[in-house]
């Protein structure tokens, strides 16, 4: 592929396809490189899906830099030819329908792997819309420190790219614990986001999902007395 980098005051308000070119930002450069020839007018249904699925995880990706994650994924490409957006979309695009809808939320990642996980990370319900998220807190894993901070994030459904920050309490992975409630108004918000991150040097773990009704169905259904016969 013939690629030329070209001065930012050139094109800076533009990006896309011009004449037999296509123009585009890369770290914070404006780049032209020549459009591939032979792509028929119309592309294949395959094509037509993926680029359904690019579209998607473009928009979620919005969404994921107006709740600040962002930055942890231009940490993560450090060293890397590629930059943040392009592992955003290689660890998110198999999470989306042809349609652009989220196919598999246990699919999506937040953020990226860039430290530990607490061992025996567990949610379950608590008191009345109470929420107890639990975790072992007695040895540090590598890279991790007692004050990284619990983080999470939900979401309402399949369709609306919106992550909502659900307030932790100030928890830490030293406290091994962290109880919670759903911001008023947000009870369909039932696709939760955890993950934890270090309060010194920018960097997080990767993110664990739960489905917060299927949490309480279940729950629901275990506790249920019995009947006699």
């Amino acid at each position: 592929m013939n690629m030329k980098r070209k001065n930012d005051s050139d094109f800076w308000d533009f990006t896309g396809a011009m004449d037999e070119f296509i123009v585009y930002d890369w770290r914070g450069l404006k780049c032209l490189r020549r459009r591939p020839t032979g792509w028929p007018d119309t592309p294949p249904p395959g094509a037509r899906a993926q680029q359904e699925r690019l579209a998607a995880v473009s928009i979620f990706f919005q969404a994921m830099k107006a709740a600040g994650l962002y930055p942890y994924w231009q940490r993560a490409a450090e060293g890397m030819t590629a930059h943040g957006y392009n592992l955003v979309v290689r660890e998110n695009l198999a999470a989306f329908e042809a349609d652009g809808a989220i196919r598999d939320f246990t699919k999506l990642r937040l953020t990226p792997n860039l430290m530990p996980l607490p061992d025996g990370l567990t949610l379950s319900a608590g008191d009345g819309d109470a929420w107890l998220l639990e975790w072992e807190a007695g040895e540090w894993l590598p890279g991790t420190e007692a004050d990284d901070a619990a983080r999470l994030l939900a979401m309402r459904n399949a369709e609306t790219f919106v992550l909502l920050p659900v307030d932790a309490g100030g928890a830490l992975r030293g406290d091994g614990s962290a109880r919670f409630r759903l911001p008023d108004g947000a009870s369909d918000f039932t696709h939760l986001f955890v993950y934890f991150c270090s309060r010194t040097d920018g960097i997080c773990t990767s993110s664990r999902y739960y489905n917060l009704k299927s949490l309480q169905l279940w729950e629901n259904k275990t506790t249920l007395p019995s009947r006699g016969i």
